[in-house]
């Protein structure tokens, strides 16, 4: 990735290193640590866009549609598992050109802001082929919390006459 970083580009990432110049081999080293922590992708944005094998594809949107699918088809989940293997593929990508020298710390900051997307989008798929009923679509979640709450609500009438 060549294009300079823009904060804008990943607000659910902070690298933790100055942008502007040169990358250190300091910045390099903290870059490469903050990829293999627990739990480091957490807020990061899943790309919208991201180009693999020489094709554009629309991560996010396809991340989402396999999210809210009731049943996963035959066909979903070899398209989630082929998408899984190339993802992985890309992250490690990322994760080398963050190792080359002669990299500004813009350049490590963009490559590592989409290594973390990639790597939550690496981890939703995992998800979703491990347990497609553990994954709950937005509708079954607001129903979910109306019910709640209309319990609750019951619950406390139901106080209200034994006190009364």
């Amino acid at each position: 990735m060549n294009e300079k970083w823009d904060p804008e580009y990943c607000p659910g990432c902070y690298p933790g290193i100055h942008h502007g110049g040169m990358l250190t081999e300091e910045e390099r080293r903290h870059l490469e640590f903050k990829l293999t922590r627990l739990l480091e992708w957490v807020g990061a944005w899943i790309p919208g866009d991201v180009t693999v094998d020489n094709k554009k594809i629309p991560l996010h949107e396809i991340v989402w549609d396999l999210m809210n699918k009731d049943d996963l088809t035959d066909e979903d989940k070899e398209l989630l598992t082929d998408l899984e293997y190339k993802l992985e593929k890309k992250f490690h990508q990322d994760v080398e050109r963050i190792r080359e020298s002669d990299k500004t710390e813009d350049e490590a900051i963009r490559d590592y802001c989409e290594a973390l997307g990639l790597l939550r989008a690496i981890i939703t798929l995992k998800d979703i082929a491990a347990s497609p009923e553990s994954i709950i679509g937005h509708g079954d979640l607001s129903r979910r919390i109306n019910e709640r709450r209309k319990n609750e609500a019951n619950a406390w009438l139901n106080y209200l006459k034994q006190i009364l």
